[in-house]
């Protein structure tokens, strides 16, 4: 009986000793886990997940990469989402820099500003023939004559020389 007593209490110590260990593994972030993508093991702390999913899809740095670069590179989006199965929950900025190329990420920022542009009917592209590539704001209520940053000056609605207080269709005909 007594060595009955002794199995079993190094039964459950290695027990406990080992559940220890589990949550200890956990705790330090070596826990294994599976990407959702590509299917490989990964150890926890290795896996990424957006802080704005709200559903904590966790996937490899590999798989991230991939799914970021593809969707700018390849689909030229301006919004990027988590990469799990069915979530469209949009990644920040800044998760977008940290996982894509220079290249990529510049490619990103230029198409995030086109769309921007291209959706807002009161910004559009100076029309200064030596291409500043800057986006010029107007505000209702306030003359259509327009100074870009780069200096050049025109008219909002037609995008022609400054006509002060004539209508676009007047200065036309002056022309």
């Amino acid at each position: 009986l007594s060595e009955l007593k002794i199995e079993e209490r190094t039964s459950s110590s290695s027990q406990e000793s080992s559940k220890e260990g589990e949550e200890k593994q956990e705790e330090d972030g070596e826990e294994e886990v599976e990407c959702p993508i590509c299917m490989d093991d990964y150890k926890r702390k290795d896996m990424i997940h957006s802080p704005h999913c709200s559903r904590s899809h966790i996937v490899c740095q590999n798989c991230w990469k991939r799914h970021v670069e593809t969707e700018i590179k390849d689909k030229g989006k301006c919004v990027v989402t988590c990469p799990a199965a069915k979530c469209r929950e949009p990644i920040p900025e800044k998760m977008i820099r940290d996982l894509a190329s220079p290249e990529v990420f510049n490619t990103y920022i230029s198409t995030t500003k086109t769309s921007y542009v291209n959706r807002n009917e009161n910004v559009i592209w100076c029309p200064n023939p030596k291409g500043c590539g800057r986006a010029v704001v107007y505000r209702e209520g306030v003359s259509c004559d327009i100074r870009c940053n780069c200096g050049y000056e025109f008219c909002f609605k037609c995008r022609a020389a400054p006509h002060g207080t004539a209508t676009c269709t007047h200065a036309k005909k002056w022309r």
